[in-house]
């Protein structure tokens, strides 16, 4: 159980209908909800750090004390074995990113198609790409992309994944991503390799991750 830590960084929002209710507000649907923001102990599924937030409220403002707070509990065994962060792209922010490096922690963060990276995957060649480990179908490169003030050794990696013609859906929106499934995301050079890329396939949106 202590040889590895995952933890997971997440919210979800809690719609709430009294309006004198304190510390909620209205998010980007319309409701008026507070926000919880959760670090996950993945392998045991264990809380161990949570804040309540406004239903408007960016968690990346919070993300990296809530990190040093999930640490914190962490048995003495586990502390001493690797420690992961796992986080979609709603983290994509270099202060969580450098919170987790000086705390010896390798991450894998989501990172939004920004142009800079449209450009990235513009330029891959087949070549580039290898089979992933454990994800039958799925490709994966890696890409020398880091962003300011992120760790020097902040990798990209991508991951795409080849759809059946019956999976694409009809509705003219879903022809409005270039790339189709490609999924970048940010490594980190001291994880190992192959564990890394599935840890970061089972985050629920990695479009692209960073990872030291």
């Amino acid at each position: 159980m202590c040889e590895r830590v995952t933890i997971d960084l997440d919210t979800t929002d809690v719609e709430v209908y009294g309006r004198h209710k304190r510390g909620v507000a209205y998010d980007h649907q319309g409701q008026r909800c507070g926000r919880p923001h959760v670090a996950t102990w993945a392998e045991t599924a264990t809380a161990l750090a949570a804040d309540l937030m406004a239903g408007n409220d960016d968690p990346r403002s919070h993300a990296a004390g809530l990190l040093d707070r999930a640490l914190a509990p962490l048995p003495t065994p586990a502390r001493a074995g690797r420690i992961l962060l796992r986080a979609d792209a709603g983290y994509f922010a270099g202060a969580l990113a450098r919170a987790a490096h000086f705390a010896d922690v390798c991450f894998a963060i989501g990172a939004k198609r920004i142009a800079p990276l449209w450009r990235i995957l513009d330029g891959l060649g087949e070549a580039d790409w290898s089979d992933a480990v454990d994800m039958a179908g799925a490709q994966v490169a890696v890409a020398d992309y880091c962003p300011d003030w992120w760790p020097a050794a902040t990798r990209l990696l991508i991951r795409r994944v080849a759809l059946a013609p019956e999976q694409v859906s009809a509705d003219p929106r879903a022809r409005r991503h270039r790339h189709g499934p490609s999924r970048p995301a940010m490594l980190p050079a001291l994880c190992d390799f192959r564990k890394t890329v599935a840890s970061i396939a089972r985050c629920r949106t990695p479009s692209i991750a960073c990872v030291t």
